[in-house]
């Protein structure tokens, strides 16, 4: 299978956007261009970065983490060299509404992105295949001879009608996580300063960014909406507790919390 993969890994010589000589000679047919190039870039360095991950996710080893990890450093640097090229072109005066969407697109739609220093896309690829091999290979043991797996948590979550057991699954795999909490820092710290890089003032407006308003304008809107649905949540939210605290005690459901 890795030998597969191996033979999907994309050529070398893949397609690159066109590099206009000058800022003030682009032009809307240098952006389309652009876009079309970057597309199939992208789509290819993907594909291939997604068939690696599924292979790191059935099988977690050492292996095929360093797989992963290469393949997410090498999508991340194109992620990123496409970004910063896509920022070249928003400002052309003429660009058709869809094309110029794409270009927003291009340039903020990485979700963890990485600054273009390629030790540091290499370190927040690290990071990422990291994280997820400790979530997947993680495991709350009981008793030395009693170990469970997430997939065995969910299965008592699911079934269970025990409160004390689902309480103990509930706990017992947030046990995992701490560890995760230096990685996950480091990985937010290198977003932001990637984000920055591209022109946003964090991560956060990055995000906010990708909804064909202005982030300041999406934020607004989001706790417009929020507080729409808040006294329905807030009131669902009393009803599920009270009931749970009826059935199981309020040794198990406190009053808070």
């Amino acid at each position: 299978m890795l030998l597969a993969l191996a033979a999907c890994r994309p050529a070398d010589d893949a397609v690159q956007p066109p590099q206009p000589e000058a800022q003030n000679a682009v032009t809307a047919a240098d952006a389309a261009a652009f876009v079309d190039a970057a597309e199939a870039r992208l789509e290819e360095v993907a594909q291939y970065a997604e068939r690696v991950e599924w292979v790191y996710a059935t099988y977690i080893m050492d292996d095929t983490a360093m797989l992963s990890a290469q393949a997410q450093e090498e999508l991340t640097a194109a992620k990123v060299e496409v970004a910063a090229e896509a920022a070249r072109y928003v400002d052309i005066e003429g660009l058709e509404p869809e094309l110029r969407r794409k270009l927003d697109i291009l340039r903020s739609g990485i979700t963890v992105p990485a600054p273009s220093d390629p030790e540091k896309i290499a370190e927040q690829a690290s990071i990422g295949a990291r994280l997820t091999g400790m979530y997947g290979a993680g495991q709350y043991c009981r008793r030395d001879d009693e170990c469970l797996d997430l997939s065995a948590l969910e299965e008592v979550i699911d079934n269970s009608r025990d409160p004390e057991a689902l309480l103990d699954a509930w706990n017992g795999w947030r046990t995992v996580s701490p560890q995760m909490k230096p990685l996950y820092e480091r990985q937010v710290e290198l977003a932001n300063e990637a984000a920055r890089e591209l022109g946003f003032q964090d991560l956060g407006t990055m995000w906010r960014s990708q909804y064909d308003m202005p982030p300041d304008d999406f934020a607004v809107e989001l706790e417009r909406l929020w507080n729409q649905v808040r006294p329905l949540y807030l009131s669902l939210h009393a009803y599920v507790r009270s009931r749970l605290r009826a059935l199981y005690g309020p040794e198990i459901v406190p009053e808070k919390g």
